[in-house]
């Protein structure tokens, strides 16, 4: 009940403030940018959609014929199309993937109900979530299969049966080619989740390990070198680099960041802002519902980041167990890809609910006499956090 009722009541304000948004503003997000497209698209009922080569370059098939399919039921019954339909079909795939999580995190965690209750608390009023299931927009789609490619791949010890790899190998075929149908470069999660989950049971130091790492990364580099993957992820880069010179305010300090320093530091500090996302969390925060979602998210990210650095560090010293090792490696390189690709929040919140995970684990996980010093360390960073966002605004 108590994970119920935070993620009903979540849903319901997610989609509440869409609403307002949509109805007393001119809302960017909503009537002119992605959301606005999903809805005319998936509204107009001229949407072709076909099993053929043209799949590879009609990016988001899935979640328009899906949401056409809705529209096109509703209009059977006399009911014009409107957003909130589509939204509230978005906040049943957000619902469904938290309430899959606090299962995943009870069976293979060991969370109580109280534990269960952080977890659905966090995720059902986390800003970014909750914009996946208060707009128009894809990324519930996309949080779907991140989750379901996070149960589906969690690791186990000893060597897999031959039977059980081949069912995960095309679990991953079909989760890849839904990510894809849904967002050209989403085929990477449920791949990236394989791959280290595949990888995870192995003893590193074994020069078995070392030889499987070494050909699976030679045949990586030889499909990405036959494909068009490359230059996918070049163009996005470029693309997103256009749209974020386009909304940056003229002398940025996160665009000068992001984009004009020397590759590898502006790679580190996309790291440092996919994580806590907007410093200060309250510049822009009525701009458009996307400016409120996420300095929503932003306030909850000045608690959590410094969980998910503390448990890094403290994990190059100590060692963790399987499963929470599987989540850190998940997040930490979903993390990096995303720095290095689109720097955009919800391409990388797919996976706060793994972060999330291990947000409520912190006690169990770092443990002992040290546990003072790390938690001292959280603390101390969440501080210096608002502390630097009054001097930005005071500057």
């Amino acid at each position: 009940w108590p994970v119920l009722v935070r993620v009903i009541l979540g849903a319901a304000i997610a989609m509440a403030i869409g609403y307002l948004f949509r109805s007393n503003i001119d809302d960017f997000m909503q009537q002119d940018s992605d959301a606005a497209y999903f809805f005319e698209t998936a509204s107009s009922a001229s949407y072709d959609f076909s099993l053929d080569a043209s799949i590879l370059t009609n990016e988001n098939s899935l979640p328009i014929v899906v949401y056409g399919a809705i529209y096109n039921f509703f209009g059977d019954l006399g009911i014009r199309p409107d957003p909130a339909l589509g939204i509230l079909f978005n906040a049943l795939l957000v619902a469904a993937s938290q309430f899959a999580i606090v299962a995943y995190a009870r069976q293979r965690f060991g969370f109580n109900t109280e534990d269960s209750a952080k977890l659905a608390l966090l995720m059902s009023f986390n800003g970014v979530l909750m914009m996946f299931g208060g707009i128009h927009m894809r990324d519930a789609f996309l949080l779907l299969t991140a989750t379901l490619s996070v149960l589906a791949f969690h690791p186990t010890v000893g060597v897999a049966k031959a039977t059980t790899s081949l069912y995960r190998f095309l679990t991953l075929l079909f989760l890849m080619a839904l990510s894809f149908l849904c967002r050209k470069e989403g085929f990477a999660v449920p791949l990236l989740v394989y791959l280290i989950s595949s990888m995870l049971p192995f003893d590193i130091r074994r020069k078995a390990t070392q030889i499987r790492i070494l050909v699976l990364l030679l045949l990586g580099l030889y499909v990405l070198a036959g494909t068009d993957a490359v230059d996918l992820v070049l163009d996005n880069y470029e693309a997103y680099k256009l749209l974020s010179q386009g909304e940056s305010a003229s002398g940025s300090l996160a665009y000068f960041l992001l984009y004009e320093l020397p590759l590898p530091i502006s790679i580190l500090a996309g790291n440092v802002l996919l994580l806590f996302i907007k410093i200060p969390f309250w510049r822009g925060m009525f701009f458009d519902s996307y400016s409120f979602y996420v300095s929503m998210a932003a306030v909850q990210m000045i608690f959590v980041a410094p969980t998910l650095l503390a448990v890094s560090v403290y994990a190059l010293r100590h060692k963790l167990r399987l499963e929470y090792l599987y989540l850190l490696l998940l997040v930490l390189s979903l993390l990096l890809l995303t720095a290095i690709t689109s720097n955009q929040v919800r391409h990388f919140s797919i996976l706060y609910p793994a972060l999330f995970i291990i947000h409520v684990s912190r006690q169990r996980l770092i443990t002992g006499t040290e546990q003072r010093r790390y938690f001292g360390f959280t603390r101390g960073l969440s501080i210096a956090i608002v502390s630097l966002s009054i001097l930005i605004e005071l500057r």
